[in-house]
């Protein structure tokens, strides 16, 4: 598990109505949507095809991708069956703006 700050993991354990994480670029953003929706997927027992991640570039949207596909395999390999499974989950919903609104 990637070792959050103070502030990062307070973003990714909320569980209110409206959270807006803003901060400069290289600061951990797409660390902490990432742990964000991995948390959920954990302790809540859903699936990654539950969530829609958009962003605006497709450069970014590849890399969130990535990033969900490596996490996810790092934590399907302790042997969590909810995380092997979700190794198969479609990543169509990991999008840009302009992609999901076509």
């Amino acid at each position: 598990m990637p070792d959050y700050s103070e502030s990062q993991r307070a973003a990714i354990d909320f569980r209110g109505d409206k959270l807006l994480v803003s901060a400069a670029a290289g600061s951990g953003k797409t660390l902490v949507l990432v742990g964000r929706v991995l948390d959920r997927i954990e302790r809540e027992h859903l699936d990654l095809e539950d969530f829609l991640v958009i962003t605006f570039t497709r450069a970014a949207a590849e890399e969130l991708r990535d990033r969900f596909s490596a996490e996810i395999g790092r934590r399907a390999a302790s042997g969590d069956r909810h995380m092997r499974r979700q190794l198969t989950a479609s990543k169509e919903n990991i999008t840009t703006i302009d992609a999901f609104c076509a």
